[in-house]
């Protein structure tokens, strides 16, 4: 990623935060320890630095944004989910649409969200999705990141259902 793309925010200290990456969880920095704790107080930490990314910048289009916190992961994502009606137990997960459309499909309706749309899907509720020309960001939870992830490297559809229950998830169809 250029450094224009991502950058850290600057700290009380005064120092300037380093890039953000592309991927990944997000840049830290040695920073001067603040607050009530008199042992802290002017001790240096490490401490992460959020990732930030301009909307226009004259040097070209960015490369598509992608963070990894504690929490939850945002990625900047084109293409379409599982087409398969799929469950996650304990994770929650939304989209928010950049570009085009969003199609969703739940256990008993579907739905078109267009670009400027929100999606929140709670843990526990069946879901799937298809993207039309859509660019869209997507958080997800650590966990629900890693499910992706082994998915999209296992050719084998046969052993998919196994992997959704590694990670809390069924798959429905």
């Amino acid at each position: 990623m250029r450094a224009s793309h991502a950058i850290g925010a600057r700290r009380r200290s005064g120092a300037r935060a380093r890039v953000g990456e592309s991927e990944g969880r997000s840049p830290s920095v040695k920073t001067k320890c603040y607050g009530t704790d008199e042992r802290l107080k002017g001790t240096y930490a490490t401490m992460p630095e959020p990732v930030i990314r301009f909307p226009v910048l004259p040097d070209g289009p960015p490369a598509p944004f992608a963070a990894t916190g504690q929490s939850f992961v945002i990625k900047e994502w084109r293409g379409s989910g599982p087409p398969t009606l799929h469950v996650h137990h304990a994770d929650d997960e939304a989209w928010h649409v950049l570009e085009g459309t969003l199609h969703f499909r739940f256990g008993d309706h579907e739905l078109d969200v267009p670009a400027g749309g929100t999606v929140f899907v709670p843990a526990g509720v069946a879901h799937t999705y298809h993207a039309t020309d859509a660019r869209y960001l997507i958080v997800l939870t650590p966990q629900l990141d890693a499910l992706v992830r082994e998915l999209q490297t296992t050719k084998d559809r046969a052993t998919h259902p196994a992997i959704y229950r590694k990670y809390q998830s069924t798959l429905l169809e």
